[in-house]
């Protein structure tokens, strides 16, 4: 009958073999780890129902909206890289007009650079007055796509959030 004896020198290794096992274990624990984080954060609850802004409340303009200038201001909270964002632009191809048509101011605010988004507009054909990066007046956005609808002294009317329903295209169309 053969046993099986272990030795001490039938556990060495190179140098560099050691460091190979030592390099896996850890990409196995970082790995691990941001498997573990993506299922935490798809736990979330969603962002709209976080949503900071609802109707009644105020947004502080430091200027940069230029609210004073129309009695209603539309705001499209976007991002370039948001796919809803990019379903949600047939839309504002189609509401930024009669927006604009019945006086009111359209602003988009994004957290990535000003122009990356104007231009991600423009290319859509979404025509919007000014461009903001989010910081600017201090709105914090949650979410994206957010639209708010405000009056010229920074009260909100109205907000919405995520991809809108046919319902929710309506509230906004009549809201203008």
């Amino acid at each position: 009958m053969n046993k099986l004896v272990l030795r001490p020198d039938s556990f060495a290794r190179s140098p560099v073999e050691a460091v190979l096992i030592v390099a896996s274990l850890v990409a196995a624990i970082v790995f691990g780890y941001s498997v573990y984080q993506r299922a935490q954060m798809s736990n979330q609850p969603p962002a709209q129902q976080s949503l900071d802004y609802p109707p009644g409340s105020q947004i502080q303009d430091s200027g940069h909206l230029a609210l004073a200038g129309s009695s209603l201001t539309l705001v499209l909270m976007t991002s370039s890289s948001c796919h809803f964002c990019a379903e949600s632009l047939p839309f504002y191809r189609r509401i930024t007009p009669k927006a604009h048509s019945d006086g009111v101011r359209v602003v988009a605010i994004t957290r990535e650079d000003p122009d990356v988004n104007k231009n991600y507009l423009a290319a859509s054909g979404v025509a919007v007055d000014d461009v903001l990066f989010a910081d600017d007046d201090g709105i914090r956005v949650a979410a994206t796509p957010t639209l708010l609808l405000l009056r010229s002294d920074g009260s909100i009317v109205n907000s919405w959030v995520g991809k809108l329903t046919a319902a929710q295209e309506k509230e906004i169309w009549s809201s203008l």
